[in-house]
């Protein structure tokens, strides 16, 4: 039987007479490709002349092509035809094979792949050398190019990797950075010959095929070491530590480079993970990552002698060979940054060998117990090029401290601080000393400072004033140097020549003044107030989260520091019976670091404690340390502190760290206002947070709504409860305005066309002519008046007006003006003016409560008509101060404009 292959033109015919001269099957299989091709031409997308002139390109070589497949695959192709295809071994050595027929392997692969998809109805149909990594297709028939070996053993390593549940991404990476350097070793021919001979196993025949594949730029240890471990584990095993049983490091680069070098490193990684608790996991394993990369800039620095002890003795040949670390230490090519990490590792592993880094510096001075309880060094070698004597003195008298700091009124703390700023402060103006300046300081040291009846001092003080009043340094930096520099001098027995003053407390007021956002308003206090308790009605939340939410209950209560409350012990908490009034109470001792270190203690009554009462901070602190982590004192060391909480099978202490977790957990439960201590500090709002809390018991959908939803509905909210409470304002109000009878009470008019109201700049007033307020007045400024032969009849006291019984406030726009104007023009006027006198602090008092009372006012209008209210804001925008205004700013130009 002849089957021929016909097409409408005959002179494309094709027989498949040597075809079937080999398989009947495979020649049958192929001409049922042909029909399936002829029916449906359209879905094939190919013309009957390339269809046929690819059949005759595979028939010209099919007998080349039989005679280079091996027995299993020749058999199996002739008995099962185009099905022998299924088995991905027999379709890659038919691939394999064809590449080798140059110029028409690709050819031939394409047609062999037609005939497959022909065959089997399959258009998406794909070859093992195009492998689909979760949907996405790859090519990997350039490995052809070495050999079968290589390719199939490269194919079931895709196999291997596909079958995980990394993401698509992560493989194809894997794919990109293994292949591509398989790619560019094969370009080498001494390197082909060895992967086509040996396959992966070539990197173990050959150590130098493995250092090759290390130099190309598509390499990654990673990737490919696990490509070689899936080949071969015993052969290519990977070299790997463990951090805190939970993370590994793969060191199988290092352990091929310095079998040494690892151990090291290994040991390296036991000591701190035993040692270096207070280290998150992500920063150890940086310090591995930091390891990998400096170690190339270590090579490149050490002497090639060095170099190669290095890699056969391990970390210890920098220490055994004297004075190579300070060689290290010295050498600008080695960061410090990559020092310290390469010291850090030689004391870890030769804790007793490894000389202190102190040793390698010059005029180093060490400061114990700074830093996380260690040793921080400075350099203090600008002093010694300045005078050796002073120095000296720098030098004797930290020592001595070291000995007898616990007998001092300060911390080593506030020794390494003052330290540091006289430093810094003779540091900036040591171009400005004289000769005769630099003998003195020469001659006598830090005694220097009183030579010459302070020569020296009051030269250093004059420059800082004059920095500072020419805006050219920062004032609370000099505030701090001048500060500094007096503790030293009278440290040493010499007197502080305390002259060219630098004034800092108007500059604050200031700032205050301009700052508007330093500190919490009562609506954001009642914020955060309304999220901590949400969180806590949610019972879902875990036992740190609870910990750290009272935490900050109180803090918001309190305004108490963070450090010290943290480090708050059990003990601290204390139940005694006050002398007085023989009622218990409780008392909680606060530690702080500074004001050498004096404790302060807060009491707070038992009543606290009822069930029918708001409860105080104590009861937060009695529910974390009785309730929450009683529990957990018996499985740690830090039983002694009160916030303390479980993490990955350990108790810790609660860190200032977690603050920040604090308001991010606000932040997810939609709190728009960020934890902060520092202005939880301005003022107190413990009354905020009673009132929030007092609401919240009657609050059952806490969790379900927001601060929006309990704020509009459910929050009762007293408008005379503010940052100065109305009973506060109207007794400081009184005494500010002697002899006038201040009111609270706020009297709202609509109408002022009737004459039973005087007009003045604020409003209205109610009161008659000769009537108390105005006898008053005119008894205060008698002589003004007698001096222009002029009698009072009714009070003009504008200032008072809104603190006055008789004061009515009109709900329209042009009213609202004037009373912004006030506080806008006048009291901001007023603020400007203060003088920076011991009782500056009483003046803004006042004036920040009259602006207070103008708010009120406000608030109150609002709630009567609030278009007239916003009105009243557009004008005061669009035409400045109120004319009404002009007799007490006469310096202010009016902006006229129609109303």
């Amino acid at each position: 039987m002849m089957l021929l292959f016909t097409f409408i033109d005959r002179k494309e015919n094709v027989s498949l007479d040597r075809i079937e001269e080999h398989s009947i099957k495979l020649a049958n299989d192929i001409y049922i490709c042909h029909h399936r091709f002829i029916n449906n031409k359209m879905k094939w997308k190919k013309s009957e002349a390339t269809f046929a002139s690819g059949i005759r390109i595979f028939l010209a070589k099919f007998e080349t092509i039989l005679g280079l497949l091996t027995p299993p695959v020749l058999k199996s192709l002739l008995m099962n035809g185009l099905s022998a295809l299924d088995d991905d071994s027999v379709w890659c050595e038919l691939e394999y094979v064809a590449l080798k027929i140059s110029p028409y392997g690709k050819v031939i692969n394409n047609n062999v792949l037609y005939l497959a998809r022909l065959y089997n109805d399959d258009l998406e149909l794909q070859p093992p050398s195009k492998f689909d990594i979760k949907g996405y297709i790859t090519d990997i028939s350039n490995l052809n190019k070495a050999s079968l070996l290589l390719f199939t053993q490269y194919r079931e390593f895709l196999i291997f990797i596909n079958k995980s549940d990394k993401s698509q991404m992560y493989l194809r990476n894997l794919k990109h950075s293994t292949y591509g350097t398989l790619i560019k070793l094969i370009q080498n021919d001494k390197y082909r010959d060895l992967l086509g001979l040996y396959g992966l196993k070539a990197f173990a025949v050959n150590r130098k095929l493995l250092n090759a594949a290390k130099e190309c730029p598509k390499y990654m240890s990673v990737h490919f070491q696990l490509m070689l471990s899936n080949f071969d584990n015993k052969i290519f095993e990977r070299k790997s530590i463990l951090i805190k049983g939970r993370h590994r490091v793969d060191l199988t680069d290092l352990y091929d480079m310095s079998p040494a070098l690892y151990k090291d490193i290994q040991r390296y990684s036991n000591v701190i993970d035993s040692t270096f608790l207070h280290l998150k996991d992500d920063t150890i394993r940086d310090r591995f990552s930091a390891f990998k990369r400096v170690l190339p800039i270590l090579q490149s620095v050490l002497p090639r002698e060095y170099n190669s002890l290095l890699l056969t003795e391990g970390i210890g040949a920098l220490i055994f060979n004297d004075g190579l670390l300070k060689q290290l230490h010295d050498k600008n090519a080695l960061s410090r940054k990559d020092f310290l990490l390469i010291h850090g590792i030689c004391q870890c592993v030769y804790p007793e060998k490894t000389p202190e880094l102190i040793s390698f510096r010059e005029n180093q001075l060490s400061f114990p117990g700074i830093n996380r309880n260690r040793d921080l060094q400075c350099d203090f070698s600008i002093i010694k090029v300045i005078s050796e004597r002073m120095y000296d003195d720098f030098s004797e008298f930290l020592e001595q401290r070291k000995q007898d700091i616990d007998q001092k009124n300060y911390s080593m703390v506030s020794v390494h601080h003052n330290y540091q700023q006289v430093k810094s402060l003779i540091h900036k103006y040591r171009d400005s000393f004289t000769q005769q300046h630099i003998n003195i300081l020469r001659e006598w040291g830090i005694k220097g400072f009183g030579v010459d009846d302070g020569l020296v001092q009051k030269h250093l003080l004059a420059e800082l004033q004059v920095s500072v009043n020419e805006n050219s340094f920062n004032r609370k930096t000099a505030i701090t140097y001048r500060s500094s520099l007096a503790w030293l001098v009278r440290e040493f027995g010499v007197p502080f020549n305390d002259i060219y003053p630098i004034k800092y407390t108007k500059t604050v007021k200031h700032n205050q003044r301009l700052n508007a956002h330093d500190f919490y308003t009562e609506s954001q206090c009642r914020e955060l107030a309304f999220y901590i308790e949400k969180l806590l009605c949610d019972y879902s939340e875990s036992l740190y989260h609870k910990i750290l939410l009272n935490f900050g209950k109180v803090i918001l209560k309190t305004a108490w520091n963070i450090s010290p409350l943290l480090k708050l012990e059990c003990e601290d908490i204390v139940e005694v019976e006050s002398p007085i009034t023989n009622k218990t109470e409780y008392a909680v001792v606060l530690h702080k670091a500074r004001a050498g270190h004096r404790s302060d203690t807060y009491t707070f009554n038992k009543s606290d404690l009822k069930p029918d009462t708001l409860k105080s901070a104590i009861a937060d602190l009695l529910t974390v340390r009785d309730d929450l982590t009683k529990d957990l004192r018996s499985q740690t060391e830090n039983n002694n502190f009160v916030f303390i909480y479980p993490r990955n099978g350990e108790i810790r202490k609660l860190e200032y760290s977690s603050v920040k977790y604090l308001s991010q957990m606000l932040k997810s439960a939609g709190c728009k206002v960020p934890f902060s201590a520092q202005k939880i500090r301005k003022g107190g709002v413990n009354h905020i947070y009673r009132k929030v809390q007092k609401n919240i018991k009657n609050y059952t959908d806490t969790v379900q709504h927001s601060f929006e939803v309990f704020e509009s509905n459910y929050l009762r909210i007293n408008p005379d409860q503010s940052r100065y409470s109305l009973n506060q304002a109207t007794k400081v109000m009184a005494d500010y305005f002697t002899g006038k009878e201040i009111s609270s009470d706020i009297h709202i008019i609509t109408d002022i066309s009737a004459n039973q109201y005087q007009v003045v700049p604020t409003g209205a007033c109610a009161a008659k002519a000769n009537n108390r307020e105005a006898k008053r007045y005119d008894r205060e400024h008698r002589k003004l008046h007698q001096s222009k032969n002029h009698e009072s009849k009714l009070c003009a006291d504008f200032l008072s007006c809104i603190w006055c019984r008789y004061f009515r406030v009109v709900v329209d726009a042009e009213h609202i003006w004037k009373l912004l104007s006030y506080k806008d023009y006048i009291l901001q006027s007023m603020k400007m003016s203060i003088v920076d006198f011991d009782d500056s602090d009483h003046q803004i008092t006042n004036i920040n409560i009259l602006e207070q009372r103008v708010d009120d006012i406000i608030f109150h209008l609002r709630g009567r008509d609030t278009k007239a209210v916003e009105d009243g804001f557009i004008l005061l925008e669009q035409h400045g101060m109120h004319v009404d205004w002009e007799f007490a700013c006469p310096s202010i130009p009016m902006i006229k404009g129609e109303l």
